[in-house]
């Protein structure tokens, strides 16, 4: 029982030094004493661990480590399903890294969202990042559908220049 209750104590300790070394920005002594907390807690407490993976997740991101950012929400979402806070910062993290990939994800996070959450007062703010990431989605992939378009015109001149060409000459030919 002692070990048990030492155990629970370190943990509520590292997280609460984790939690003031974030308040004062530093955020790698933050992350460190999360992880320690984590490894304590050894996943015996899910829903805690989730908490501590996007407390991570938070610093990692204000440190622009995005790629660590989504590993630990995505950690912190195995671990609890409906953790609309991990969703909203994974899909943070996916437009930092932008490209049209990781855009696609932050829509399915925000998608996500819209399915998990419960108050009405959030779904308003979900809404309108869903309709700005979409559109940041489409603006990013405007220069490939040009580039293709391009491509396809390129093509089509010169299929028409070459079908007209052909014609030419049949009719010279005759």
């Amino acid at each position: 029982v002692r070990t048990f209750y030492r155990q629970i104590r370190d943990i509520l300790e590292m997280k609460r030094v984790g939690d003031e070394a974030f308040r004062n920005g530093e955020n790698d002594d933050a992350i460190a004493s999360w992880t320690r907390a984590v490894e304590i807690c050894n996943n015996e407490n899910p829903q805690f661990v989730s908490k501590l993976c996007l407390n991570r997740a938070t610093a990692l991101a204000k440190m622009k480590k995005y790629t660590e950012s989504v590993a630990d929400c995505t950690t912190a979402i195995k671990l609890n399903a409906t953790y609309v806070k991990a969703y909203l910062r994974r899909a943070e993290s996916y437009m930092a890294l932008g490209g049209p990939e990781y855009i696609q994800l932050a829509v399915s996070d925000y998608e996500k969202l819209m399915e998990v959450e419960t108050e009405e007062a959030n779904m308003d703010s979900i809404k309108d990042k869903l309709k700005k990431v979409s559109a940041r989605s489409i603006i990013i992939a405007l220069p490939a559908v040009a580039q293709h378009l391009v491509f396809h015109s390129f093509i089509n001149s010169v299929l028409l220049l070459f079908s007209a060409t052909s014609t030419y000459y049949a009719i010279q030919a005759q």
